[in-house]
């Protein structure tokens, strides 16, 4: 008797995998400030690109079992904490309720971001659209400073806030070098000409250390010899007529004559207000005066500019040693933890990993000549975002869900969850997870 033969209907394939929306969202929100578009509602675009970031990473937060959240936010509750509490009991500083907030945004950010389900397809997505923004921050700056494609160059620093974004981007480039990529070596060069176009001097000092300092597994000979040529080329664009009147007030010197007790160095003010500052945190150098202190003691002092340009000392200035300290160890365990990480990844996952832990080495050095920790639109929220990418994809590595399956269940079929409330659906398309509430399918 023949018995019936039965045969297995072919698997649908995976659906392509697309960019979670979420990480999109901060992408556009990272450039949004670069078109200006004036004001809306009383506050500048600047201001709505890290209030958006904010607001959207927390409706996916509410709407999110805390369990799905991979991004390491133990290694910030300390700093986190800190913040807190200097704003409650020594908050009656102006504006230190927005301090507070846009100083945590990043963690928002990075929270939210890691609660989507990375696979490998995921990764090569990001990587490739980290490489376009290249060409989009080459666009924005020609569009703002047309006279360049005119050959007539900026005389005057210009952008400074923009040309921080390009010192996140430099890192990401070298890290994907190190990676087996040799295009991303004339994308990090790229990077690092747009701060000496726009005479920003601690982004252009902040993009070269990004190669040089990088965390990246780059050969000590590739560092020495290309610190040797930025170094040729930095002492060429010192001594040219644009960078001496840049430098110096009388519109020469030399490399000597680049030191704060010489009155012909363009400090641009910062050396007043810094000397302000030092002499009000040595009365409380271990808790400081509060968050935004800083701000008050350069007003009190007649100062119409009230950010002293230097994230470290004013940190030390409002938290004391406590806090730089705090925020110091916090940003050092985040970096091993991404290195071990980095170390057992492997492709496209391993070059995001090294990425996000070398990008504190420009953003240590952007504090010391700009304010980037309120520059979160800018930096901050991207990057955590990276890391929140990085935690993601770990842990879906390690319980199988790395690469991209088949869906076999209808939609329809699916087990609903919690995706009724319309919050919950809200949530889940800023995060890429509509028609999937519980994270089992694979599409982001």
């Amino acid at each position: 008797m023949n018995q019936p033969q039965f045969t297995r209907s072919p698997q649908p394939p995976a659906p392509p995998a697309k960019l979670p929306r979420l990480l999109a969202i901060v992408m556009v929100l990272t450039f949004l400030p670069w078109f200006g578009f004036g004001t809306f509602l009383g506050f500048n675009m600047a201001g709505w690109a890290w209030v958006l970031a904010l607001c959207t990473s927390v409706i996916v937060l509410l709407s999110t079992q805390a369990v799905r959240i991979t991004f390491p936010l133990g290694l910030w509750t300390l700093w986190a904490i800190l913040l807190i509490v200097y704003r409650i009991f020594w908050g009656n500083h102006p504006d230190s309720l927005q301090t507070l907030v846009q100083m945590l945004t990043p963690l928002f950010v990075g929270c939210a971001i890691s609660t989507c389900r990375y696979t490998t397809d995921h990764l090569e997505l990001v990587y490739s659209w980290l490489t376009k923004l290249f060409y989009i921050a080459l666009v924005m700056v020609a569009a703002k400073n047309t006279s360049i494609l005119l050959g007539r160059l900026p005389t005057h620093g210009s952008m400074t806030p923009e040309t921080t974004t390009c010192c996140l981007l430099a890192s990401f480039y070298v890290a994907f070098y190190s990676a087996g990529s040799p295009r991303h070596l004339l994308f990090y060069l790229g990077m690092l000409i747009v701060p000496g176009l726009m005479m920003t001097r601690g982004p252009l000092l902040s993009a070269a250390s990004a190669f040089i300092l990088s965390l990246s597994p780059l050969r000590l000979k590739q560092r020495l010899l290309l610190g040797a040529l930025l170094a040729v080329v930095a002492l060429m664009v010192f001594y040219s007529p644009r960078f001496q009147k840049r430098m110096f007030y009388s519109g020469s010197g030399t490399i000597q004559d680049v030191r704060w007790d010489n009155d012909n160095f363009a400090s641009s003010g910062r050396k007043a207000m810094w000397i302000v500052l030092l002499d009000s945190w040595k009365k409380q150098p271990w808790t400081g005066h509060g968050l935004n202190a800083s701000r008050t003691a350069l007003l009190d002092a007649g100062y119409t500019l009230y950010l002293p340009h230097n994230d470290w000392l004013k940190l030390l200035h409002d938290l004391g040693i406590i806090g730089v300290s705090c925020l110091g160890a916090a940003m050092c365990v985040q970096v091993l933890s991404l290195l071990r990480l980095a170390r057992q990844l492997k492709g496209k996952a391993r070059a995001l990993a090294y990425a996000a832990a070398s990008a504190f080495i420009p953003f240590t050095v952007l504090m010391l000549t700009d304010n980037v920790t309120l520059y979160v639109q800018y930096y901050s929220n991207l990057h955590f975002a990276i890391i929140g990418v990085v935690y993601s994809f770990t842990r879906n590595e390690r319980n199988g869900f790395s690469v991209a399956v088949p869906q076999t269940m209808p939609t329809h079929l699916q087990r609903p969850g919690n995706a009724s409330s319309p919050t919950t659906r809200l949530s889940m398309r800023f995060a890429g997870r509509e028609g999937d509430p519980d994270g089992r399918s694979n599409r982001i």
